[in-house]
């Protein structure tokens, strides 16, 4: 049979026609899960990449963040400190000061209390000078007063040698001894020893006894 003999008969150039079709089909239909797996893997293997990615950018985000906060936190704590160490040395200056003014406070109390204690030793020089000197010129008033009694007994002696004549004087006191003793401040020969203790007053001129002074009479 000639091969060809068909070829003209558009009955089996449709059969023909199908057959291949029928075939292309079905090797289109074995050949589609085929790329339905590779494209589907493809996928997968496309969207652990895309998450690895994700990962990766979250790690280095996370470890960005974490060097970010930890560089935030080493500038705080620098200033902190730089902050504390100003108030530090401020503080220590202040106590410092504060030091070195009670420091000069003690040495002025303790140079005015050896003022005071230096012009209350002056004072009491003073005053014990002051009180000597007193005692000196009582002292010196007190015999100045004798030697001015003495002479003024002296004196009065002369006067009654010259005018009783050495004529012996009675007491006025008993009218029976001698008078030895001047009454002052009026100056008589009044008193013998045993009178001159209880008159009071001259028996003469009855002025008030001050002083009496005994006198000796030759």
């Amino acid at each position: 049979m000639n091969p060809n003999m068909f070829v003209d008969d558009p009955t089996l150039l449709f059969f023909s026609s199908c057959n291949h079709s029928d075939k292309y089909n079905h090797i289109i239909q074995s050949l589609t899960p085929i790329s339905q797996n590779l494209a589907l893997e493809f996928g997968e293997l496309k969207d652990n990449e895309v998450d690895r990615y994700i990962i990766l950018q979250t790690e280095k985000l996370r470890i960005l963040l974490q060097e970010q906060r930890a560089q935030q936190v080493a500038e705080l704590l620098e200033k902190v400190e730089s902050d504390a160490f100003y108030m530090l040395s401020q503080k220590d200056e202040q106590l410092a000061q504060a030091a070195k003014k009670r420091i000069e406070l003690e040495e002025f109390l303790r140079r005015l209390e050896a003022e005071n204690q230096s012009w209350r030793r002056v004072a009491q020089e003073n005053e014990t000078m002051v009180l000597s000197l007193h005692n000196a010129l009582e002292q010196m008033k007190e015999r100045a007063s004798h030697v001015m009694a003495m002479e003024d007994v002296e004196s009065c002696c002369d006067e009654i040698r010259r005018d009783m004549g050495m004529e012996e004087q009675i007491c006025k006191g008993c009218n029976s001894r001698s008078s030895c003793f001047m009454f002052l401040p009026c100056r008589h020969l009044c008193s013998c020893r045993n009178c001159e203790a209880f008159l009071q007053a001259c028996p003469v001129c009855r002025t008030q006894k001050k002083y009496s002074i005994e006198t000796l009479i030759f």
